[in-house]
């Protein structure tokens, strides 16, 4: 330990942390101890000096969104995942990827190679992802085409929708019932603001013509049961 002082290791080891760019880089940074054996030196140096001339050539890449996968792919009772889970399963594909895509033109770094053997392109899954979400997690209107139709007639009702209450507002605002002419939504359903004095009325004339007729013969019998 106190030759660990005299060389000033933590002072080391919280430059090399500062270098890093994901907190898992920083973990194994942190967690860094000297090697007393003479081939696992020789081998660290030799890909130190690898990755420092791959540096000099123009092969960097950004560790950023690397993260610690352990946790949530282990968990075999997690049969789905949100988007911030996929982001970062997302993240790690995305190096992995880039890796990949260079790996022909890396023959001269062997070692380095050697700590890339295990990867797997994923492109298509990475591409897949961007096209199902929105920076911000919304799932895209064109994410599948059932979907990008289901909401063109999603959008395709709420237009014909407003239209229909926009008529309705001239009609209420001329016989003095309207709070406000404009409609409002709460709770994703639309709202017209009627004023509380004209509330009785409103029902008793009005309300059966916002109904098809079909539920406003239903309305009529409730009404006489009650």
């Amino acid at each position: 330990m106190n030759s660990f002082i005299q060389l000033e290791y933590d002072k080391i080891k919280n430059w090399l942390k500062q270098e890093c760019h994901s907190e898992n880089g920083k973990k194994i940074a942190d967690e860094l101890q000297p090697f007393d054996d003479k081939k696992e030196i020789e081998k660290r140096l030799f890909l130190t000096a690898e990755i420092q001339e791959m540096l000099k050539n123009g092969f960097s890449f950004n560790f950023e969104a690397i993260s610690d996968l352990s946790k949530l792919l282990n968990n075999f009772e997690h049969q789905s995942y949100n988007f911030e889970e996929l982001k970062l399963i997302i993240g790690n594909l995305r190096v992995a990827n880039l890796i990949s895509s260079v790996r022909d033109k890396l023959e001269n770094y062997p070692r380095f190679l050697g700590l890339t053997k295990n990867l797997v392109s994923l492109s298509d899954l990475e591409k897949r992802f961007q096209q199902i979400f929105t920076p911000d997690g919304e799932v895209k209107d064109n994410a599948s085409p059932e979907l990008q139709i289901i909401r063109k007639n999603i959008f395709s009702v709420r237009k014909r929708i407003i239209s229909t209450l926009n008529n309705k507002l001239e009609n209420f605002a001329a016989e003095n019932y309207l709070f406000d002419k404009i409609v409002t939504q709460r709770e994703g359903r639309f709202v017209i603001p009627i004023k509380m004095s004209a509330v009785p009325l409103f029902y008793r004339k009005r309300i059966f013509t916002l109904l098809p007729p079909d539920w406003q013969i239903i309305c009529r019998q409730m009404f006489r049961k009650l």
